[in-house]
């Protein structure tokens, strides 16, 4: 992500800014996630009010988490591990 951070040196250290629009992105993304984790208490009780089994609602759970899983697994560098390390 080239152009997220500006690099300043000073002589008391270095700093990192942020640019503005990652900032404003990552304070969208925070609201996002807060209201996600405020109504997921509400969708649990709604489900379980239409009768569904507890097994099914953990199935439907793992399918829909599957692909946050899966994508960063296809997009890591797998050549750049160092096995001996690993191992």
């Amino acid at each position: 992500m080239k152009g997220v951070f500006s690099y300043v040196r000073y002589e008391n250290g270095d700093v990192y800014i942020v640019n503005l629009l990652m900032k404003n992105i990552g304070i969208f993304v925070v609201f996002i996630a807060t209201v996600f984790l405020s109504t997921k208490s509400i969708w649990a009780k709604l489900i379980y009010l239409d009768s569904l089994s507890p097994l099914s609602v953990l199935a439907y759970r793992a399918l829909l988490s599957l692909p946050f899983f899966i994508l960063p697994m296809i997009h890591f560098n797998w050549q750049s591990v160092n096995k001996k390390q690993v191992f």
